[in-house]
């Protein structure tokens, strides 16, 4: 087993030269997680979700908008008549 060693401020932590060492997944079983990503990302209709969700989010933005001017515009009245 391969070692380095790096100091940072006085202490000194092994580097290992394979992940391996540490106990680590290999990388064979990490590609099947990114592989099952890539295909979920590559085959799923990104462009419908979407534009069924547009109108939404468009609500729910202008909802926040309409609550945070509610909570706001009595501060600065309370300030403005003081």
């Amino acid at each position: 087993m391969g070692m380095k060693t790096m100091k940072a401020d006085g202490c000194t932590l092994p580097l290992p030269f394979e992940a391996a060492d540490l106990g680590l997944p290999s990388k064979a079983q990490g590609d099947g997680i990114l592989k099952r990503c890539r295909r979920l990302i590559e085959t799923t209709d990104w462009e419908g979700v979407v534009n069924r969700l547009e109108k939404p989010v468009d609500i729910l933005c202008w909802a926040v908008v309409t609550a945070a001017a509610l909570a706001i515009v009595p501060v600065c009245i309370r300030l403005l008549a003081e």
